[in-house]
């Protein structure tokens, strides 16, 4: 969980990035974001990261700027600890954050009208993980709403009419 201090400076840092690229300051927003991911690297927090990078990225595809999204998502620290690498070493799945990492790729990649050939494989592996890693409301908002209706929205249809049978 965050502090209500952290918290409060992640919430405020996504604003004045969305704030400044709204009134057209793309420097001044970037300058924003690199102090925020700085500061990130300092406190050196797991959640904060998250909370951060993932409400940054959410701005920068809700301003049609897949490429800054996919520099963000890339500057997820990857855990390396001891119990980390334990667990990597003896299954070969996705975590929570890993699903939604690749949910926020799947978005760049249809802002930058990548072919339903180059997105498949990733849709397949959200297709098959995220019944594995959630389930009740949170899978079936997971499908309609992170994954059908960005399809739909980027005219792959056929990618839509395969997920369909997966949403019950």
């Amino acid at each position: 969980a965050l502090s209500p201090r952290v918290l409060n400076w992640t919430k405020g840092a996504i604003a004045l990035v969305r704030g400044l690229l709204e009134i057209g300051e793309e420097t001044a927003a970037s300058e924003q974001k690199q102090k925020a991911l700085s500061w990130l690297r300092a406190i050196d927090s797991e959640n904060a990261e998250r909370a951060t990078i993932w409400g940054l990225v959410e701005v920068y595809l809700d301003h049609q700027r897949p490429r800054e999204a996919l520099d963000l998502l890339n500057q997820r620290t990857q855990r390396s600890g001891f119990w980390t690498q334990t667990r990597n070493l003896f299954r070969n799945r996705l975590t929570d954050d890993q699903l939604h990492n690749r949910r926020y790729q799947l978005q760049a990649y249809l802002q930058q009208n990548r072919t339903s050939v180059e997105i498949r494989p990733l849709v397949d592996e959200l297709r098959n993980w995220a019944p594995r890693l959630l389930e009740g409301d949170a899978l079936e908002t997971f499908l309609v709403e992170r994954l059908l209706a960005p399809l739909v929205e980027a005219s792959q249809l056929d990618l839509a009419w395969a997920l369909l049978p997966d949403i019950k």
